[in-house]
């Protein structure tokens, strides 16, 4: 198995775009593709040339403060319970600590039923903070995981 992880580029807009397919409104689709390649950052992992999965990330507010949110990690259902989403965060992770000076916390949230995704993120030391209610989807918890590096 032949597996490639890097950050995406402009040419990588149609997969992309392809992969926020589920979003209802082309416009902000187009707008979240741009703004991630341009802006923001979006890793990309590929088995034998074959995209894989995504996790996307940007630093909020003031970058001085050195605070990033994780968006999305994604991993094709086929390649899933195989380490993949693992070895993406890990990638991840060395990315942003390179990318990102200084780095003071990285935050994200999770499906209180997602218990695959939490267990990658408690291998690398986040902790979970809260659970927050209804904050994407009614009658849904999500819970706010949170790593410091200070």
């Amino acid at each position: 198995m032949d597996i490639k992880i890097r950050l995406a580029n402009r040419e990588d807009r149609d997969l992309l775009f392809h992969h926020f397919m589920h979003y209802n409104n082309r416009k902000h689709q187009r707008r979240r593709v741009d703004c991630f390649i341009e802006h923001n950052y979006s890793l990309l992992m590929f088995v034998d040339g074959q995209f894989t999965g995504i996790v996307q990330w940007y630093v909020k507010e003031d970058p001085r403060l050195g605070v990033v949110e994780l968006e999305e990690l994604f991993i094709q259902e086929v390649y899933r319970n195989k380490g993949m989403g693992t070895q993406l965060v890990e990638k991840a992770l060395l990315e942003i600590k390179k990318l990102i000076n200084p780095l003071h916390s990285i935050f994200l949230f999770i499906d209180k039923n997602d218990e695959v995704t939490q267990r990658i993120f408690n291998k690398f030391g986040f902790k979970k903070v809260a659970e927050i209610p209804d904050l994407f989807k009614n009658n849904e918890i999500e819970i706010l995981f949170l790593k410091t590096f200070v």
